[in-house]
């Protein structure tokens, strides 16, 4: 028996289909638009992108406010304070520890200002963890006489928080960034930094080179005190950086250099900080500097710190809002390895264009500019006169560098090269050398 199928449909059913059918159409007429602006964006991509993708700007062309470093202390392993007369108090000091239930003010001397403050802590070279009691910033009086002064300025105190909290633990070899502080910071400022370290301290972090002086209490929580009375010294403790949060078009230079450079109170960075806040083209450009005693570019041997390269991407690098580089070659690279019967290893050229080439491709690729500097001459021996020659001739030749100061030019005397001008022979008349400096290499497009 035959099996008859009935193919007729009932109204509902065609009204069904018709509506299905339409929605199809609909779905295949979205597909072809879809591929025909799919072809036409492919061909129209690049322009569109450029015209319509967002481009990523500086902080200059947004317009936003972002933190600069103002002023720098190369961490180094303490090794004892450099007590400033008069040295009452000192056996406060005496003993295992550095500090014990005791306040320790420091003066640290900005480049530009900025609204807000930041301090970073440090205890690199700490065996334990370093516990902040309480930490203030301050704004000192400005003397020009000694650049020291235990009274801060009412009305201008403020504590230190650290992810909100007013204390603080350092874990051995870390540093720490304070939360910012509502405190404006004018430019060429000198700043009191001063902590409350409840329990004896470990040996610990320093700057030792600065030379600016600092004051030790006596037992007890000073931190926040108008003005404290104790031991004079002339060492950073554990403050490695301050930082500002300065206009979009701010920016630092960072001179990398051995303690010659700071020893003298000015030092010549510090008078070319002064220099550039006055030229309208360069007033938001801040100088700090990254000194250690003793310490090389090359090698570590009889040195007492670390070498420029070992700390370059944490002193130098790691710093906030740094556009330039200048490098001014060690002068114990040269001085002390040339010397008869010198522990030190000698270097060579070849020694001095490794780092220094490094340094540059590390700088290059944080879009960073790197200035080099030619070796002042310091009456060497005559092996150590050749060394410094061919290290200058390198550095004025070999095109590794953005642009060169020639420091050797600008501080010889013309008739014995080996020496220093007269005038440079004293390190506090080196700040002149600053005048010297052709400030067109650290310039700011103005803002429009």
């Amino acid at each position: 028996m035959a099996l008859i199928i009935n193919t007729t449909l009932s109204p509902s059913a065609v009204r069904t289909i018709a509506a299905a059918d339409f929605q199809f159409d609909l779905v295949r007429t979205e597909v072809m638009m879809r591929v025909i602006m799919f072809r036409l964006m492919h061909r129209i991509g690049l322009v569109f992108i450029c015209l319509v993708l967002p481009v990523p700007h500086s902080n200059a062309q947004t317009g936003e406010e972002h933190w600069v470093v103002s002023w720098t202390a190369a961490p180094a392993p303490y090794i004892g304070l450099m007590m400033r007369p008069p040295e009452s108090g000192l056996e406060a000091l005496r003993g295992n520890g550095i500090l014990n239930n005791q306040t320790i003010r420091m003066q640290v001397r900005t480049s530009i200002g900025g609204r807000q403050v930041r301090i970073r802590l440090s205890n690199l070279f700490g065996k334990t963890a370093l516990r902040i009691g309480a930490a203030h910033v301050a704004l000192l009086p400005d003397r020009t006489d000694e650049p020291s002064e235990a009274s801060i300025i009412s009305g201008t105190d403020r504590t230190l928080l650290f992810g909100g909290m007013p204390t603080a633990s350092i874990p051995a070899g870390q540093s720490i960034l304070s939360d910012p502080a509502d405190l404006a910071i004018p430019a060429m400022a000198s700043v009191a930094v001063s902590l409350y370290i409840p329990e004896r301290s470990p040996d610990s972090t320093t700057h030792y080179a600065g030379r600016l002086a600092g004051v030790v209490s006596a037992p007890g929580d000073f931190s926040g005190k108008e003005a404290i009375h104790g031991a004079r010294f002339g060492t950073h403790l554990w403050v490695s950086s301050l930082d500002v949060l300065a206009p979009p078009d701010a920016g630092t230079v960072v001179v990398v250099s051995d303690d010659s450079t700071i020893v003298s109170y000015p030092a010549w960075p510090a008078a070319l900080a002064r220099r550039m806040i006055t030229n309208p083209e360069t007033a938001k450009v801040a100088v700090v500097t990254q000194a250690d005693s003793g310490a090389r570019f090359s090698f570590t041997d009889q040195g007492l710190g670390l070498t420029a390269l070992e700390r370059f991407d944490r002193d130098v690098l790691g710093q906030a809002g740094v556009r330039w580089i200048v490098l001014a070659p060690f002068l114990p690279e040269i001085l002390y390895s040339t010397r008869p019967a010198s522990p030190w290893k000698s270097v060579s050229v070849v020694d001095l264009a490794k780092v220094f080439e490094e340094i540059v491709k590390k700088s290059h690729r944080k879009g960073i500019k790197v200035i080099g500097c030619t070796v002042m001459p310091s009456s060497l021996p005559q092996n150590g006169e050749e060394q410094r020659l061919a290290v200058n001739n390198w550095i004025r030749t070999s095109g590794v560098f953005d642009d060169v100061i020639d420091l050797d030019k600008i501080t010889s005397d013309p008739a014995h090269p080996e020496r220093l001008r007269q005038v440079y022979a004293t390190g506090g008349t080196r700040t002149i050398l600053a005048d010297e400096i052709d400030l067109s290499l650290f310039a700011q497009p103005r803002q429009r």
